[in-house]
């Protein structure tokens, strides 16, 4: 009875001794998790940064060009010169480039105003029965007439 009394007691420690070792193998795990995640979200918030701030920017400078933006009356016409793609923005800034929605030479605008050098421009496309609006810079432009009545 000595015998197996001592094995049970053995037992026992060697069950203990696994559950604390299970425990510290698990806190470690747990610790180079936590580690891992505030990498990777440091990475995502580095990466994302960015754009988040880009965005704001680009809102904040839609707001003043709304509000200060000189309207053309009658409306004006433009034709894109220049080469390559005449790419639109969403506010009048060099870091709120579309993606995906261009002109080329060639192509002809309708001006609604202006500022700082950008224009805020309609494109009809023709083929597509789509029209686009954004922003697109002056210096791409040539004058080809107003549109509608004067006033």
């Amino acid at each position: 009875m000595a015998a197996r009394g001592g094995i049970n007691h053995v037992a026992a420690a060697m069950r203990a001794a696994d559950r604390e070792s299970c425990l510290a193998d698990r806190a470690k795990r747990s610790r180079e998790n936590a580690a891992m995640r505030k990498i990777v979200l440091t990475a995502l918030s580095l990466a994302a940064g960015p754009a988040l701030a880009d965005q704001a920017a680009c809102e904040r400078i839609a707001a003043q060009a709304e509000k200060d933006q000189a309207h053309f009356f009658p409306r004006e016409g433009y034709k894109v010169t220049g080469k390559g793609r005449l790419y639109f923005h969403f506010a009048p800034g060099k870091d709120c480039k579309t993606k995906d929605v261009f002109v080329i030479t060639g192509d002809e605008l309708i001006a609604y105003s202006e500022y700082k050098g950008w224009f805020s421009v309609m494109y009809a496309n023709p083929g597509a029965n789509q029209s686009f609006d954004g922003w697109v810079e002056r210096n791409r432009l040539k004058f080809i007439g107003t549109m509608g009545p004067r006033y």
